[in-house]
């Protein structure tokens, strides 16, 4: 069965916006498209196995800034023992 599509409205195939033949250039629908992916994207949540993963790297970061610290003033000559 062959549907009329008028002409510069898109029309959808399976939920995707398909580009049509006048209107908006190839670019234009793209970059469209990946709009919408990115948005919809932005609004799904985090899974819970991901937040743990996420807390486990920053509690490792923080170990190993606050041992650098101590490790860089322990580098540095005492004032007071250097006059």
């Amino acid at each position: 069965m062959v549907q009329k599509v008028k002409a510069g409205t898109p029309h959808f195939a399976e939920g995707v916006a398909v580009p049509s033949q006048v209107g908006k250039s190839k670019e234009d629908w793209i970059g469209n498209q990946f709009r919408r992916i990115y948005d919809e994207a932005l609004e799904d949540d985090i899974p819970n196995d991901m937040m743990d993963l996420l807390s486990q790297l920053d509690n490792i970061s923080a170990s190993q800034d606050s041992s650098d610290d101590q490790t860089d003033s322990d580098d540095e000559p005492d004032k007071e023992s250097s006059n």
